[in-house]
């Protein structure tokens, strides 16, 4: 059988969802466009029809169509999948070759927000899974782990960012963005949608937030130049 081949790059397309119903939507636009592989976070798989016949034809298709395909699910919790998701288990089980299950381990288990990763370059996110938002950890948090899938070393920068508050005031606020490898070390603020981060961020620590944690109330500004 012939190896499928990857269309051009599409153009970016952010497009936002507000409800349960346009998740799943969201979810079953994008597996069907996947080549070479799939990687899902989330906390169980409890969310997202994982257990219908359509999930599982769309699974069993994209396992078959190409030598290629590789599927990666990883979870905090794999007892929900053992219980209540047999046709998943079956799909394990008949491309145990090309599809494995994980359980998260040590810091992994901070993660938070459920994302599926197609062919590296589509991507679901829900923020927070029970209110669908998210803050700067959250996007760093999925920046990182987007990167660290697509082979880009990447780490979470905790500091401060230089900017007004709610009541009009510039002030210095604690803030979290990212660093990534690309040649060398560059910091960028996925929240803020900066490629490059801009001269307001302040780094102080990296990744487990150790370093900053000391200074929550107790950072002063003495000086401006």
């Amino acid at each position: 059988m012939p190896e499928p081949i990857a269309g051009p790059e599409p153009a970016t397309l952010v497009t936002p969802f507000e409800s349960p119903s346009e998740l799943a939507t969201a979810w079953r636009t994008l597996l069907p466009l996947a080549v070479t592989d799939i990687l899902v976070f989330d906390r169980d798989l409890k969310e997202g029809d994982w257990n219908s016949p359509e999930r599982n034809d769309v699974l069993r298709r994209f396992l078959l169509d190409s030598r290629r395909a590789r599927l990666q699910i990883v979870v905090h919790d794999t007892r929900y999948i053992e219980q209540f998701l047999p046709r998943l288990v079956l799909v394990v089980r008949d491309f145990s070759h090309k599809f494995e299950i994980l359980r998260t381990v040590d810091d992994g288990r901070n993660a938070w927000d459920g994302f599926t990763l197609v062919d590296r370059r589509h991507f679901v996110h829900r923020f927070h899974l029970d209110t669908m938002k998210g803050d700067c950890t959250e996007h760093a948090l999925l920046a990182v782990s987007l990167m660290r899938a697509a082979g880009i070393p990447a780490k979470r920068i905790d500091g401060v960012i230089y900017q007004k508050g709610s009541d009009g005031v510039p002030a210095l606020m604690w803030h979290e963005w990212v660093s990534a490898f690309v040649g060398e070390w560059v910091q960028l603020d996925p929240t803020w949608g900066q490629p490059v981060a801009d001269a307001t961020h302040f780094a102080v620590g990296e990744e487990t937030g150790a370093e900053i944690a000391p200074l929550i109330g107790e950072l002063q500004v003495t000086d401006v130049r």
